[in-house]
C-alpha cells in the first residue's frame, strides 16, 4: 500500500510541476499574434491592457470559453486547457486585430515549446520588428541573406522585446533568436 501511495504522490507531484500559465498581453497592438501552443494541462490567461475587451471562442473550438466584457486594466481572464486539440478565439470588439489559436498537445521539449511559440510582427518591417515568446529571450543577432552578422541585441531575459531595423537595408533577414535557458529559433523577416 505504501508502494502505490508513493507512486501515486510521485506521479501528482510530475503533474503538478508540469502544468504552466503563460501570459498574453491582450490589446489592439497584439494582432494576430496571440496564438500558442501549450501542453496538456496548461492554462493561459489573458491580461488586459486597457481598452474594452473581451476572449471568445469560435464555433469549432476543442473549448468552449468566453470572459465578461470590460475595460477594468487589471482584468485577468485564464483558461485551463484540459482537452486536446485547437481553439480558435477573438476579441467580439476587435475580431480582425484580436485574434489568435491556443493549439493543445499532449507533451513538448523546451526547444519545441520555444521554436512553436516564438512569434514576430510586423513582417515586412519597415523599422520597429516585436519579437514575442513564452520563454525568456536572451540574446537577439540579425544576418543578412549573405550571412553577415548586422545586429547584435541583449534582451535582457524579457518574452517581449523590440529590435530597431530602420536603418538596414531593404531585403531578407535572419533573425537568431536565443532564449535564456539556450534554446535558439530563426525567423525569417523581410525588410521594406
Amino acid at each position: 500500500m505504501k508502494k502505490y501511495l508513493l507512486i501515486l504522490l510521485v506521479f501528482a507531484a510530475f503533474q503538478i510541476s508540469a502544468q504552466t500559465t503563460y501570459t498574453i498581453q491582450w490589446n489592439t497592438s497584439v494582432g494576430d499574434n496571440a496564438s500558442l501552443t501549450v501542453e496538456l494541462g496548461d492554462t493561459v490567461e489573458w491580461d488586459w491592457n486597457g481598452g474594452f475587451h473581451d476572449v471568445v471562442s469560435d464555433a469549432g473550438s476543442q473549448q468552449s470559453f468566453q470572459s465578461q466584457q470590460t475595460s477594468d486594466s487589471d482584468f485577468v481572464f485564464s483558461v485551463l486547457f484540459d482537452e486536446l486539440g485547437t481553439n480558435d478565439y477573438r476579441c467580439t470588439i476587435h475580431p480582425s486585430s484580436m485574434n489568435g489559436t491556443i493549439t493543445v498537445v499532449e507533451t513538448l521539449s523546451t526547444q519545441d515549446k520555444f521554436r512553436l511559440n516564438l512569434n514576430s510582427y510586423p513582417n515586412p518591417v519597415q523599422d520597429e520588428l516585436t519579437i514575442t515568446s513564452l520563454l525568456k529571450i536572451s540574446k537577439i543577432e540579425v544576418f543578412s541573406m549573405l550571412g553577415k552578422k548586422v545586429l547584435t541585441t541583449q534582451a535582457g531575459s524579457v518574452n517581449m522585446t523590440n529590435i530597431k531595423m530602420g536603418g538596414l537595408q531593404n531585403g531578407l533577414y535572419f533573425v537568431n533568436v536565443t532564449s535564456e535557458s539556450g534554446e535558439t529559433s530563426v525567423l525569417r523577416v523581410m525588410k521594406k
